[in-house]
């Protein structure tokens, strides 16, 4: 192999003024958005010095933190040495590497030692720096991967720069995981294939360079995913009871106040063509958000989803029903809280991953009289509206530990009238979680066992749009 040519002093690269320069790459925002969901808070968006890519600076949740399978053993010494400097300074300075699991953990193919010294000190979150390319982790991993003295080799020794498996080892790997073998510290690597790995880590998009494949498949050991989607009610078509929970869109739909329009329907053609048939056709105009629509996470999150990006997994989903309306009528500004859902949790168990939990106020009998429905009915002015709706802790309860699809409400917003910062849409749209607004009938909804089906309009790059909703009800 020729030797490398020493390139010249400061000749490539970035300049250190254009590091933060320019819009982040889709991925890094998609991560960016990912990394608040799971609890962490992104410090930084930058890209690298040398090949311009894209990284993030993050806090993560020091429990959702794991070191890449069959990385070499701790040493309690280096460990203790560790712990006791890091106290001492009272200072973590240095930084773990970490590529996000599709179930919402991290892998970090470098800071095994670092991540056990920060959690004896009872550390709550870790700084990393997370890349979105997960590849790079098994570049990093070969480099990592160590054995005990009384293992063999999980390689050959001969032509390390280049790591391969054969087909036969291929074969051996794919039998021992469907005869479910597996040792806490086994004599020889057990692997996952490429394509569980995929589904570990986060998709199709991932691929592996070639001469790292080996390295890939060290980290494909059998680890169980805890991030599945939970399985919704079992639903009999045939025999459900469809309910329409939404609102026509008229001359009569409820918009924000200071909206600049409302919906128009123009009438293009009525009555019979030229060729003899009656023929009708209308065009309409109608802002985003107002009537029964969504609010795309794109709303109040600069990089989260548009509204044609939603996962239809996100609005096809299991229904929860919170119902608030005793305290509603009693306090219009009534904000559900974190309390309001154990006690739901506590009758009916735990409100599901991936479910859509609307929270009914008895708001929605109101429609379509303005001022009862928003609190006031002066043009233009929203600095009197009075409507219950979500609360900051119930939203951050239902969003980042209950992981929930999407967040509705029969009023007209998932934040309480008076709120002037929007708390709730920047908790739920910041995690990639959309709002579902105005939503009609919800008396005849269960608080479980429905269905829910919420298809918006699909505006390329929208932040929202009309949503026709239906609950599907055994």
């Amino acid at each position: 192999m020729p030797r490398r040519k020493k390139a010249k002093e400061a000749s490539r690269g970035l300049a250190a003024a254009d590091l933060a320069a320019g819009s982040p790459s889709a991925p890094a925002g998609q991560l960016r958005v990912e990394i608040e969901r799971d609890g962490g808070s992104v410090l930084a968006v930058f890209r690298d010095p040398l090949g311009s890519h894209w990284q993030l600076l993050a806090a993560l949740p020091i429990d959702r933190v794991e070191p890449t399978p069959f990385q070499r053993d701790l040493s309690d010494a280096h460990v203790k040495r560790l712990t006791n400097v890091i106290d001492n300074l009272g200072r973590f300075l240095d930084p773990i590497i970490a590529v996000r699991k599709k179930d919402g953990g991290y892998w970090t193919p470098n800071g095994h030692h670092r991540l056990s010294a920060m959690k004896r000190l009872g550390a709550r979150s870790i700084v990393a720096l997370v890349l979105p390319e997960t590849e790079i982790a098994y570049k990093i991993l070969p480099a990592r991967v160590r054995r005990g003295a009384d293992q063999p080799a999980p390689f050959s020794t001969r032509g390390q720069s280049v790591l391969r498996r054969n087909a036969r080892e291929d074969d051996c790997f794919r039998e021992e995981i469907q005869a479910g073998v597996g040792q806490s510290r086994p004599a020889r690597p057990r692997f996952r294939t490429t394509r569980r790995m995929r589904e570990e880590i986060g998709g199709d998009s991932m691929r592996l360079v070639p001469r790292f494949a080996a390295a890939a498949a060290l980290a494909l050991v059998v680890f169980s995913s805890t991030g599945a989607r939970a399985a919704g009610p079992r639903l009999d078509l045939s025999a459900a009871k469809i309910v329409d929970l939404t609102h026509p869109f008229d001359e009569k739909t409820i918009y924000w106040p200071n909206s600049p329009s409302t919906f128009k329907l123009t009438k293009l053609s009525d009555g019979q063509s030229e060729a003899g048939f009656y023929y009708r056709m209308n065009s309409f105009c109608a802002p985003e958000h107002g009537g029964t629509h969504l609010d795309a996470p794109s709303h109040f999150a600069r990089y989260g989803r548009t509204a044609d990006q939603i996962p239809l997994s996100q609005l096809v989903a299991p229904g929860v029903v919170l119902d608030v309306t005793k305290p509603a009528a009693a306090d219009a500004d009534y904000r559900l809280t974190a309390t309001d859902v154990r006690d739901w949790e506590k009758k009916h168990g735990a409100i599901p991953s991936g479910a859509i939990v609307l929270l009914r106020t008895g708001w929605g009998k109101r429609w379509p009289d303005r001022k009862r429905y928003l609190g006031d009915d002066t043009p233009g002015e929203v600095s009197r509206l009075h409507f219950p709706s979500y609360g900051k802790d119930s939203a951050e309860l239902l969003v980042r530990e209950r992981r929930v699809a999407a967040l509705g409400v029969d009023t007209a917003s998932i934040d309480y009238g008076p709120s002037k910062d929007f708390i709730v849409h920047q908790v739920a749209n910041g995690a990639n979680v959309p709002g579902l607004e105005n939503v009609a009938n919800l008396e005849e909804v269960p608080e479980t066992g429905a269905w829910i089906v919420a298809l918006p309009m699909k505006i390329a790059g929208g932040s929202g749009g009309p949503l026709r909703i239906i609950a599907l009800v055994p």
